[in-house]
């Protein structure tokens, strides 16, 4: 498994770039772009800390990261919550209808009927 390869999708993902990440972890530009694309041996510690350092900057990152080498990617919150605010309200619409329709009957019992 290439863990460069994952985190440069990761850092893509989260929009964190090189000069940033190089300058909250104290590295050179050139550092990170070798790390990132895997031009480099890098020891699991400073992985680890750069790993600390994306975290810091995008919470979330590391999270994200391991989705990535586990091959588990989901939605967060945060990604669902922009991915909706930038549909048009007609979509939106489009959204609701559809999410009311797949609705399991069960799920549509009124709450007097149902038991805790």
């Amino acid at each position: 498994m290439d863990l460069s390869k994952k985190f440069q999708e990761t850092m893509d993902v989260m929009e964190l770039g090189v000069a940033e990440l190089a300058r909250l972890s104290k590295r050179s530009k050139n550092n990170i772009s070798e790390i990132r694309l895997g031009k480099t041996n890098t020891s699991i510690h400073t992985f680890g800390e750069l790993l600390e350092v994306a975290e810091q900057a995008r919470p979330g990152f590391v999270n994200r990261f391991c989705q990535e080498v586990s091959g588990n990617v989901l939605f967060s919150s945060d990604s669902l919550d922009q991915i909706i605010s930038e549909l048009s309200q007609e979509q939106k619409s489009m959204l609701l209808m559809s999410l009311a329709v797949n609705l399991d009957a069960k799920d549509a019992t009124p709450a007097k009927n149902k038991r805790f």
